[in-house]
Parts: C-alpha cells; sequence; structure tokens
C-alpha cells in the first residue's frame, strides 16, 4: 500500500498471523509470561528491520527467525531451563476435542523431553505447517537435517507414549 506509514503496514501484516506468532513462542519457551515477553521482543526487533524487508509473503517466517534466534540468544545466556506450568499448557489444547486432550496432553508431555532444535522442528511442521525447507531457513540448516530432526523427534514421541499404559 504506496501510502501506508511503517506503522500500518506492520500492524497489517501482522494480525493475521498474530496468534501463530504467540503460539509459537508459547511452544518455545513453554511460559506463557516468557512468551508474551518473547513476542514483544520479536515485534520490536522486526518493526526495526522493517526497512529492509521486501517479501511480505515471508513476513510470518521472518517473525519466526527472530523469535527464534531471540529466544536462543536469551537461553544461552542465562544458563536455564524454563519449567512448563500445567495453566500454561491449557491454551495449547483449546482447539482441540475434548475427547482427545488427554491423548493431545501425553505427545505435547513426550514433546517437551525432546531436544530443542528437534522439538521446534517438530512444532514448525506438524502443529504450524511450515513446509520443511522453510523450517531449514529459519533453523539456519540444511532440508535433509531437518528431515533427520522430524525423524527422530517423531520416534522419540511414539515410544514415549509406547510407554504409558492404556494409550
Amino acid at each position: 500500500m504506496p501510502n501506508e506509514t511503517p506503522q500500518e503496514r506492520f500492524m497489517r501484516l501482522y494480525r493475521p498471523v498474530q496468534e501463530r506468532v504467540e503460539r509459537f513462542a508459547l511452544h518455545l519457551t513453554r511460559h506463557r509470561q516468557d512468551a508474551r515477553e518473547l513476542v514483544a521482543q520479536t515485534l520490536a526487533t522486526a518493526y526495526e528491520g522493517m526497512a529492509g524487508m521486501r517479501d511480505e509473503a515471508a513476513f510470518l517466517s521472518y517473525l519466526f527467525t527472530i523469535a527464534r534466534r531471540t529466544w536462543y540468544h536469551q537461553r544461552r545466556r542465562q544458563q536455564r531451563e524454563v519449567a512448563t506450568a500445567p495453566e500454561d499448557l491449557t491454551v495449547l489444547f483449546d482447539d482441540v476435542d475434548p475427547s482427545l486432550r488427554t491423548e493431545v496432553r501425553l505427545i505435547y508431555e513426550a514433546m517437551e523431553r525432546l531436544p530443542d532444535e528437534q522439538r521446534e522442528a517438530l512444532i514448525l511442521f506438524e502443529v504450524m505447517g511450515f513446509p520443511i525447507h522453510d523450517i531449514a531457513r529459519m533453523q539456519e540448516s540444511t532440508v535433509s537435517a531437518v528431515k533427520v530432526r522430524l525423524h527422530r523427534a517423531r520416534q522419540s514421541v511414539r515410544a514415549s507414549i509406547r510407554e504409558v499404559p492404556n494409550v
């Protein structure tokens, strides 16, 4: 839009993807307050870099990449592991059929035990619906490495679920 202010352009691009960005931040941080802070930092960084962004179709990928880099930078700097509060996980189950919530909770619990890059790849592919080549770009990796991460993540999740009786 030729007469848009930078703020209007940013909000036009952000509104349709807001929920996905917030959900991705919650998947990364596993804690509601940390997710809110990560989204705020991501948006500030993205807004500052908007002038250089040419491909509006890649805006969601742009935000996810910023969120991912910001989160991992914070984790390395702080050297801490964030525990998931049970009330924070309920947000992830809002759209799930109540009869399937137990199974979905088991899957998410199994996913939490995955290494960060495997969990992230699995969430981006299976939950968020990103194609593998986009995930490779976001993770600054190769398509082959993402495929390996997905394969190993699925194997680990399956093995964890098999260990639970009556599932």
